[in-house]
């Protein structure tokens, strides 16, 4: 209390006043430290997500890589078996060409075959109705009979 008696009044209000505005800072550096870490907070959460994306996106991207590989090869193969058709096609139109070439050839030689059969048939009914003509008249041959 002697302290207290010394003190002025006006020493005493800026005591109180001092302790007042004490208070105050401590509660406004309390809240300030408070929102500090509450900022902290939000930063470490934020950082988390954004790297868990990052993650993902970077995930997505081996995926699509790998995707695009096997595509690529998928594409090799499949070209490779279309040029391999496509041979096989060529080869097939070419031995086609060949058979049609064969079968005209073959209707040729089949229609001569038949021309020169319906010939050689006439002219062996020709000649089988001279003989029979003849062995009916009991006429002798002619030279002209024998060569025609």
């Amino acid at each position: 209390m002697d302290e207290l008696d010394r003190m002025s009044t006006t020493d005493m209000k800026e005591e109180i006043l001092q302790l007042r505005l004490d208070k105050k800072v401590w509660n406004l550096v309390h809240a300030l430290t408070a929102k500090q870490e509450e900022i902290e907070n939000m930063k470490r959460s934020r950082t988390a997500i954004i790297e868990a994306r990052e993650q993902n996106i970077k995930s997505q991207i081996h995926v699509a890589m790998q995707n695009n590989e096997k595509l690529e090869k998928d594409y090799e193969k499949l070209n490779l078996h279309a040029k391999q058709l496509t041979a096989a096609v060529q080869k097939v139109v070419q031995e086609r060409k060949l058979l049609e070439t064969q079968i005209l050839a073959l209707e040729s030689a089949n229609k001569k075959n038949t021309q020169s059969s319906e010939h050689h048939t006439t002219t062996l009914q020709t000649d089988m109705n001279i003989n029979e003509a003849r062995q009916e008249n009991d006429t002798p041959l002619s030279i002209c009979d024998t060569m025609c």
